[in-house]
């Protein structure tokens, strides 16, 4: 492997005997800020250092590091620096060994290694973001980029796409790690590329390179629906679709146009995040919802709807169920002023919880919901609605 590579190399500069301990360290050439020998070491400790480039193969950088045979001393301290601003994360490969060190170079990273006397060793580094490895701190794609070995982003960290980044193979993203899709940034997957996450709460993209959104997820399971809320124009988030299969894991939004060119002044940010939900007794729950993803530059709605003034609900309000008593299905009525989150839950009489029918953001207006107890006991029951600080609680009989 070794020798292979290095015929394919073009070579760049050299330093040749170099006594490190005696002559001081080498420092400040390509991605190596210093070399030097450990602060215990003494003697003669002479190396040979070379830099190379690989014509085929864009942004890959290499150095050749040689200890002469005379030489006393094994063990040497690297210095790297960051050969190019556009990144920060980089995978460094010892193509003699194989050894792999992933390397955040927003700051100088320091490695030790043994070099026995007459050997060399050839280092390559690679960006992250093009040849696979870890994102351990933050990095941005400003241009046009393929990714072609598997991608980590680590806890904390958030990979920003601003151009196409065209994936390859697959991005494992841990709990808190995130990708960010800004304006005219999109992520594209050819062969068996693909988004992995820990956390499925962290999966929410959004495609920002044409004329509307698209939303890109990650499937959550079988059986499953996703319900998707937008908020733009107003202060509010309002259910815009339901996506009934557990296979779709995208959506345009159609009613929302991305604007391009000078910035204009109907523009406003849009806002979406989704809700999974599964049916079990009889009814749909919500499982979990992604974060909440952005696109900056939304067209607003100039005109809006009118309103008649005797549809305009102004209160809050949970009715009484009918038919009460109920065998086994009852429908439960609730009214809305506001665009708001909305729980509603049934209890027992000793107050444990038997099944929660609503747990999401709805828009304004009124609601019935049915209420199937073929799976409870007779008794007496309570449901309860919680909108943000309103809350009411009625009473119900079930009689079988």
């Amino acid at each position: 492997m070794f020798g292979k590579t290095l015929k394919k190399l073009n070579p760049l500069s050299q330093t040749l005997a170099k006594n490190i301990l005696g002559d001081g360290h080498l420092y400040n050439q390509y991605f190596i800020n210093k070399i030097n020998a450990l602060p215990a070491e003494s003697g003669d400790f002479i190396i040979d250092l070379g830099f190379f480039s690989n014509p085929q193969v864009e942004e890959k950088y290499y150095a050749l590091v040689l200890n002469r045979w005379y030489s006393f001393l094994s063990h040497l301290n690297y210095e790297f620096k960051n050969p190019n601003s556009d990144h920060n994360n980089y995978i460094l490969t010892n193509v003699n060994t194989g050894q792999r060190y992933n390397l955040n170079l927003s700051i100088h990273h320091n490695l030790q290694s043994s070099l026995p006397k007459g050997d060399a060793h050839l280092f390559e580094l690679s960006p992250s973001v093009k040849y696979g490895g870890q994102i351990q701190t933050n990095e941005t794609i400003n241009q046009n980029t393929i990714l072609e070995d598997n991608l980590t982003i680590t806890a904390d960290d958030t990979l920003y796409i601003n151009a196409v980044y065209t994936v390859r193979d697959t991005i494992f993203v841990n709990t808190g790690g995130f990708i960010k899709i800004n304006h005219g940034g999109v992520i594209e997957f050819e062969n068996d590329g693909a988004l992995v996450y820990e956390n499925w709460s962290d999966c929410l993209v959004i495609n920002q390179n044409t004329s509307h959104p698209k939303l890109i997820w990650q499937k959550y399971g079988t059986g499953n629906r996703y319900k998707i809320y937008r908020q733009k124009d107003n202060p509010y988030f309002q259910l815009i679709a339901t996506i009934q299969s557990d296979t779709i894991k995208t959506y345009e939004d159609i009613n929302t146009i991305i604007a391009f060119g000078t910035p204009q002044m109907n523009e406003t940010i849009a806002n979406y995040y989704i809700v999974v939900q599964e049916f079990r007794k009889n009814n749909w729950f919500s499982r979990d919802t992604t974060n909440i993803a952005d696109v900056t530059r939304a067209v607003a709605n100039i005109e809006k709807a009118a309103v008649k003034p005797e549809n305009v609900i102004t209160e809050y309000n949970l009715l009484q169920n009918y038919p009460n008593p109920f065998n086994p299905e009852t429908h439960i009525h609730y009214q809305l002023a506001a665009d708001s989150r909305v729980l509603l839950t049934i209890y027992d009489i000793l107050g444990n919880e038997v099944a929660v029918l609503v747990d999401e953001v709805k828009p304004a207006g009124k609601y019935e919901i049915r209420f199937d107890a073929s799976h409870l006991s007779s008794g007496m029951y309570l449901y309860k609605l919680t909108v943000g600080n309103y809350t009411k609680v009625q009473k119900m009989l079930l009689l079988k």
